[in-house]
Parts: C-alpha cells; sequence; structure tokens
C-alpha cells in the first residue's frame, strides 16, 4: 500500500484486522462479478444458504428481534449470541449481491431501457465478430441466451434481493420488471436481434465505404456530385456543334456581331485593333523589336 494514503487508513481503520477485514471485502465485491466461474458461483450459493437459511443463525436472529420488543439490555444480551463470524458473512454476501445486482441494472428496470443496454452489448460482441476478432457470431444464440440469463441468474438474483430486504419496498419492483422482461422477450427476442443485427451490418457496411473510398468524405454527396458531371458529359456530348461559316465575309461578320454583343460594349474591337496597329510591318521592324528587348 502506498504512503501518502497512510492518514486516510488511519481514519478508516482503528487496527490492522479491520483494515485487512475492508481489503478482504473489496476483493469479494469485485470477484462477484465474475458469473461464469461456476466454482465461484457455488461459493457464493452456499454463503447465502448458511447466512440466511441456517437455523442455528435464524434461531439467534429470531431470539434478538423477540428479545428487543421486551427491553434494552435483554436485547443487547440476545445480540451478543449472534457471532462476528456470522454478521460478517451477512454482510458480505448482501454486498456482493448489490453489486451484482448493478451490473445487471439494465434487467430490472423498464423493457426499453433494458433493449437499450442490451443492445449495446449486442453491437459490441457483433462487431468484434464482423472485424474479425471473435470467431464465434453471436446473433446466432442471442435470443436463448437472454432466456436462459433470466431463468438462471438473474430472476433467482432478484429474489435473493427481496429475502434479505436491502432495498426494502424496491426489490418488488426489481423482481416485477426482472419477470415482465423475461415474458417480453419471450413474445419479441426473436424479432429484436434480427432488427439489431441489421443495424450493426448497415452501420458496418457504411464504415467499410468510408475506409476503402479514395476520397473519403460524405459519399451520399459525392455520389450526387458524380451524377451531376455525368449528367453534364451527356448533355455536352449530345448538343450539335456551332456550323461554321462558309465564307471569310460570314466569319467576320459571326465574330464581329459577337463581340458587339459582349457587355463590354467596343471595347474588344478597339483592343484588337490596337494590337493589330501595334504589329511589326516588316522583319527589319521585327529585329529592332527583338533588339529592344
Amino acid at each position: 500500500m502506498e504512503d501518502c494514503y497512510s492518514d486516510l487508513r488511519k481514519v478508516m481503520f482503528s487496527t490492522i484486522h479491520e483494515q485487512y477485514r475492508f481489503r478482504q471485502l473489496v476483493v469479494n465485491t469485485v470477484m462477484a462479478t465474475d458469473i461464469i466461474d461456476k466454482e465461484l458461483q457455488a461459493l457464493r450459493k452456499n454463503r447465502w444458504k448458511k447466512a440466511f437459511h441456517d437455523p442455528q443463525t435464524n434461531t439467534s436472529t429470531n431470539n434478538s428481534c423477540t428479545s428487543t420488543s421486551s427491553s434494552s439490555a435483554a436485547a443487547t444480551d440476545s445480540i451478543l449470541l449472534l457471532d462476528s463470524d456470522s454478521m460478517n458473512r451477512k454482510a458480505t454476501i448482501v454486498i456482493e449481491h448489490i453489486i451484482q445486482a448493478s451490473d445487471v441494472a439494465h434487467t430490472m428496470q423498464h423493457w426499453h431501457i433494458f433493449c437499450k443496454w442490451n443492445e449495446k452489448f449486442f453491437v459490441e460482441r457483433y462487431r468484434a465478430y464482423l472485424n474479425g476478432h471473435s470467431e464465434e457470431d453471436p446473433s446466432l444464440g442471442w435470443y436463448e441466451s437472454e432466456m436462459g440469463f433470466f431463468d438462471f441468474y438473474i430472476i433467482p438474483l432478484a429474489y435473493k434481493l427481496k429475502e434479505c430486504g436491502v432495498f426494502g419496498v424496491s426489490c418488488d419492483e426489481y423482481l416485477g420488471f426482472a419477470l415482465e422482461n423475461r415474458l417480453e422477450w419471450e413474445v419479441k427476442g426473436v424479432a429484436v436481434v434480427a432488427a439489431m443485427k441489421e443495424r450493426v451490418e448497415q452501420s458496418h457496411h457504411k464504415r467499410n465505404l468510408l475506409k476503402t473510398h479514395p476520397r473519403g468524405g460524405n459519399l451520399e454527396t459525392e455520389a450526387e456530385n458524380e451524377n451531376e458531371d455525368q449528367e453534364e458529359d451527356e448533355s455536352s456530348a449530345g448538343a450539335e456543334p456551332p456550323s461554321s461559316a462558309s465564307s471569310n465575309g460570314d466569319t467576320t461578320t459571326t465574330s464581329t456581331t459577337a463581340t458587339t454583343n459582349w457587355n463590354g460594349g467596343d471595347v474588344l474591337p478597339s483592343l484588337l485593333d490596337n494590337s493589330i496597329e501595334n504589329k511589326p510591318s516588316s522583319d527589319d521592324d521585327v529585329e529592332r523589336e527583338a533588339d529592344h528587348i
């Protein structure tokens, strides 16, 4: 442990035993989120059974409650009958189940919240499969796995939270949402998985187009620009070329008319006249111009 937190540890723990106990509790709480390890699951089930279904523990607890109603002194004596190991066991197992419920809280809330976070997890898994990071296609057994997840983990967990009463009356609400979501998934789950799969595949296809497109950018905008360029090329190819004049006189008349119709008025003809006047008249003039340059 780092020395910079020594003052904090002095405030939190009065003895080394308390510090060790706190560390053990944190480790057990973090390990409780591992729901794949069957050995850890069996250990948690045994601790829960011993904490809440052991006849000796329950008798001690009932005696403490009865004594509390009679007198405070007798209540104090009866509470001492519940040894510290039993109290720590209950506290630890309840905290572990609270962490587990927090890890899958979306399953015990409204249907649309469950679908939202379920899809986020599906997108993560399915994208990994499409990108070649996973060999297993999660869409194949997603519906069945969610059914088993509700039946063998979520609903039993909700019942345990209700049994220990750690959340009070809210435990009934969590259990109710878990049961309702399970029934609704049974009816709509197949369609939900198909819709999620289609959305991920469309998004994956667009991502690939952006990566492989030579110019990048907005593909839809570029497609529209390409269509416009193609239409312009087709219109240019279909247009008739301008007819050439049959004689020099017609050519002069056409160019003069075009020049006169130009917005610049008579400016262009005057420029043309000046350029003609300044043109060298003979080879000697050309040589003089070259020497001057």
